[in-house]
């Protein structure tokens, strides 16, 4: 049986889709426990809670639309903490129309230079790797629509109303895969 230890290092946040540093220290987990649920999930073709287990890298591409007409970009960067047990810990770093995002006080969440905040959150997946995932930073929050594969590698998510305490509507992805997988490949392959 192998234990991995981890610690979360990070700055509360505001936003709600997001990227957190990891060191040895807070989280205890038995890791073999989630292989064996991962070969379970693979064999019986159903999702759970613990699909979703681990570390996930996550890239945010979208827009947020504040009033008619109006659309600025937002992209990012996150890191999701998954216990396989409904509980999600992210870190982001967020940048809306080439600025960091800002909290209430009109400061970037994060501290220079890479700006990262931090979340925490709940989640439910479905049988069928649909699922529903709730974050906040204590002062606002996040919905958002997932859908992991069945092996629990890649994760793709979109937020969904309510969108925040402001409620202002917006179209943002989120795609990620777990760390330590191999990146899938876009483009062409040479054979050598």
């Amino acid at each position: 049986m192998r234990n991995k230890t981890l610690e979360i290092l990070g700055i509360t946040g505001c936003f709600g889709i997001t990227l957190f540093v990891l060191t040895p220290g807070a989280f205890a987990g038995d890791y073999s426990r989630s292989e064996t649920a991962a070969a379970t999930t693979q064999a019986t073709g159903a999702c759970s809670n613990e699909t979703f287990k681990g570390d996930y890298t996550v890239v945010v591409n979208g827009s947020i639309l504040p009033s008619p007409g109006v659309s600025l970009p937002i992209q990012g960067v996150q890191i999701l903490h998954s216990d396989g047990k409904g509980n999600v810990l992210d870190k982001e770093s967020l940048v809306v129309n080439g600025v960091p995002l800002a909290g209430p006080d009109g400061k970037p969440l994060g501290p220079s230079p890479a700006f990262f905040s931090l979340h925490t959150g709940t989640y439910t997946i479905n049988a069928d790797c649909t699922g529903f995932m709730n974050e906040t930073n204590g002062f606002n929050f996040v919905n958002l629509a997932v859908v992991i594969d069945r092996a629990g590698k890649r994760i793709t998510m979109v937020v969904v109303p309510p969108y925040d305490t402001s409620g202002t509507p917006r179209v943002i992805t989120g795609i990620g895969q777990k760390f330590g997988e191999p990146a899938e490949s876009t483009g062409p392959q040479s054979a050598n």
